[in-house]
């Protein structure tokens, strides 16, 4: 929207004419946009040019913030301001002329309200009836300023002179006319002026009295004539990164609760959380690390992490560990008191189980939080731990991109199990396909199975979409597969489209009982399997590349069969749950990349990286080895909001949703 308030700027050589967007001081300097429109060589020709813009016609529009017309008569030497006969246009008269016009303070006086805190004009003899109450702004005393006594919870402002002004014991006040004041509107059209920080104001009870006013393209392309304009330019946008460094340190205490710890499967604190991981790119390569011996300072070490830090790899009971893995960066160390190579610095960006180093051994750790940890070897046995991290972190404006927890370059997208949305409850009908942990088993009790707490029974629950639990304890894709042709080879009955464990099943009177899977009637479909077909690589019965090769035949082969029964039907392929599959493991990581090069090859088909971002493995409540029901809980609720995020990143591909099938 263009205004119409044309300020000038005189400089010594010429005079540059503004044109405004929206307010001024008065509305929000950021709601304004500053552009040269011409140049004069004279104040008398700026001033004319002024005054044939901003006409007492144009004024009278009611949709600018013009109060009075363009020209010298700004000047405000030996004029005083004043009303037309009409009382609607202000402008500045000589003083010997005042008498011919209504003043534009006549039956007004300025105040400070000593109830509201807030400054206002109000009818003079509003004021004369109510003294206690207003104080005049005119009986303010030269170098006097406003304050508020420090210890009054209410900010009561007191007009005191400067020279009694005591820094123990006054605040200087920012409340002064206007400054923090808003000129707001009520739903009614009534006008007042209130605070900033006012909660009606905030919640958008009383807007801006300016808002809604509009320009008509009439009204605008003739401001765009008058001015000569075609287009308005944006101020450009900061692009510059920002770096911030960082002092993380510890000060050695692992005997009180003064810091949260990372814990080892013995109860043992082995790394103690230094700090949060700050917002940008983390810069490591040249940070720098200070390893302490308090027993012996001429073994302190002082190090800086280099490219080789971030790319090398440790072997630790003929086991691969690399120093920087999906969730997990490591910084391996030695100096000459150290037997061998071992972890120094973990920044965990994605909680969960890892392989973590130590002197000749590793050990498989659950970090439950994001967060950098340095070590503290006096923990378990050793005599040195890591005093100081210091590095930095590189914030660019923002341009579409998420600076949040990246590192070394690579940045990290927001995670998609947080999303709010619930775009998910579109769909009418769905089937979850996968082993135990869709079926809904628990550890104890011999593995028992109780489907109202699995994962897709929640799903359901939650969502309000009905979700038929095709899940299959045990099963391989494979044998998945052969139990949706024929259930007895499992032992087992397809009833309802949901996998019963009784080859015999009492039908309730309208049960659908079958040996074979009706795949119809599903707008979506979730997948989640591949636990129980790397069993066959534990017992060297089959090569990881053989079990994989297999997997993609029969996922291949669920998938088809999803989409011939149900034309257009959407499936979500998911990643093995963090619990069974830490990042560090190889093998799990192998079977996870085939699902992604899967979803991503295939038609319809889209990815839930539940091993990234899910927070299963986060807190031992969730769960043992199967989740527990507080974890399938977590689980449902992670599904729900990754299938949303999708939907909401790929709103075209979902817009036929309603002829699945058709």
């Amino acid at each position: 929207m263009y205004s119409c308030w044309l300020l000038s700027c005189v400089t010594k050589k010429q005079t540059t004419i503004f044109i405004k967007k929206t307010g001024g001081k008065k509305y929000g300097k950021e709601n304004f946009i500053k552009e040269i429109i011409k140049f004069f060589d004279t104040r008398e020709e700026l001033s004319n040019y002024e005054k044939e813009q901003v006409t007492e016609k144009f004024i009278k529009e009611n949709n600018n913030y013009n109060i009075s017309i363009g020209g010298e008569q700004l000047c405000c030497k030996g004029t005083i301001p004043v009303y037309d006969e009409n009382e609607l246009i202000y402008k500045r008269v000589p003083i010997e002329e005042q008498n011919n016009y209504k003043s534009i303070n006549k039956g007004w006086t300025t105040v400070f309200d000593n109830i509201d805190k807030q400054y206002k004009k109000i009818p003079s003899e509003e004021y004369k009836s109510n003294k206690s109450r207003y104080k005049p702004v005119n009986t303010f005393k030269k170098n006097h300023i406003f304050v508020y006594l420090k210890n009054d919870p209410y900010k009561k402002l007191i007009h005191i002179d400067k020279n009694e002004f005591n820094i123990d014991k006054h605040v200087i006040s920012d409340h002064h006319f206007q400054k923090n004041q808003v000129r707001v509107k009520d739903k009614y059209g009534n006008i007042s002026i209130v605070s900033t920080d006012d909660p009606r104001y905030i919640s958008g009870e009383l807007i801006h009295f300016t808002k809604g006013y509009k320009f008509t393209e009439e009204q605008k392309n003739q401001v765009k004539e008058n001015l000569g304009l075609t287009t308005i330019t944006q101020e450009p946008e900061n692009t510059e990164p920002v770096t911030t460094e960082y002092v993380y340190t510890y000060d050695g205490d692992n005997e009180s609760d003064a810091y949260s710890w990372i814990n080892n499967y013995g109860g043992t604190k082995v790394f103690v959380k230094m700090g949060e991981i700050p917002e940008g790119e983390l810069n490591l390569v040249g940070a720098t690390l200070f390893r302490t011996n308090p027993s012996n300072q001429w073994l302190d070490r002082t190090f800086t992490i280099t490219e080789e830090h971030l790319t090398k790899t440790l072997n630790k009971a003929s086991t691969d560990i690399p120093a920087t893995q999906d969730g997990l960066i490591q910084i391996f160390d030695m100096m000459n008191s150290d037997f061998s190579e071992f972890t120094v610095l973990c920044i965990c960006t994605v909680p969960g189980w890892y392989n973590v180093t130590f002197d000749d051994w590793y050990e498989i750790i659950q970090f439950t939080e994001p967060g950098i940890y340095g070590y503290d070897k006096r923990t378990y046995g050793g005599n040195d731990y890591l005093k100081t991290f210091t590095f930095s972190a590189t914030v660019t404006p923002d341009n579409g991109n998420n600076n949040s927890g990246s590192s070394s370059g690579s940045s990290t997208s927001s995670n998609p199990t947080k999303y709010a949305g619930n775009e998910i409850s579109m769909f009418s009908r769905g089937i979850c396909i996968g082993d135990s942990v869709t079926e809904g088993s628990f550890d104890g009790n011999g593995g028992v199975i109780v489907k109202r707490f699995s994962y897709p029974a929640i799903l359901e629950r939650i969502t309000g979409v009905k979700i038929a639990n095709a899940g299959i304890a045990g099963m391989t894709s494979q044998t998945w597969y052969e139990a949706s042709l024929n259930s007895d080879s499992q032992w087992g009955k397809w009833v309802n489209q949901e996998w019963v464990w009784n080859t015999n099943p009492t039908n309730s009177g309208n049960d659908v009982i079958s040996s074979e899977l009706d795949f119809s009637g599903f707008d979506f479909a979730i997948i989640h399997m591949g636990i129980n077909d790397l069993a066959s690589t534990y017992d060297n019965s089959k090569t990881i590349e053989e079990v994989l090769e297999n997997f993609d035949t029969y996922i291949s082969l669920i998938i088809e069969k999803l989409k011939t029964a149900n034309s257009g039907i959407k499936i979500f392929f998911a990643t093995i749950i963090p619990s069974y599959a830490p990042a560090s493991n190889p093998t799990y990581k192998q079977l996870n990349e085939k699902i992604k090069a899967i979803a991503e090859t295939t038609e319809d088909v889209y990815l839930i990286d539940i091993n990234t971002y899910s927070e299963l493995a986060s807190k031992p409540e969730y769960n043992v080895t199967h989740p527990t029901a507080l974890g399938y809980h977590k689980l449902a609720n992670e599904i729900k909001s990754y299938i949303s995020y999708i939907i909401s990143k790929n709103l075209s591909e979902f817009t036929e949703i309603q002829f699945v099938g058709m």
